[in-house]
């Protein structure tokens, strides 16, 4: 199994499929984790176009990645309702 994880700030999604399509080519239907600040939302296109990636575990098929936290995007969990909700000492 080999498991990418990377927690660098900054390093652009292309950067990732690069190493993802490494990794695929070496290993047959590898397991890959990937971490990082993407300094991007789960839907946009960086994710979705570039890296494949799918919010609903049903719809990946070899090759794709899924995105748990599309899902949880979608319902508002999010650094916007983070920053933009009040304190609990409020």
């Amino acid at each position: 199994m080999t498991t990418l994880i990377d927690h660098l700030e900054g390093i652009n999604v292309d950067h990732y499929h690069k190493i993802i399509d490494q990794i695929k080519q070496k290993e047959e239907n590898p397991k890959i984790l990937v971490l990082g600040d993407f300094n991007d939302d789960p839907i946009n296109s960086s994710f979705k176009k570039v890296l494949k990636t799918k919010g609903k575990k049903k719809d990946v098929i070899q090759g794709d990645l899924y995105n748990p936290f599309e899902k949880l995007f979608k319902k508002g969990y999010n650094t916007c309702l983070l920053y933009t909700s009040p304190s609990p000492r409020d």
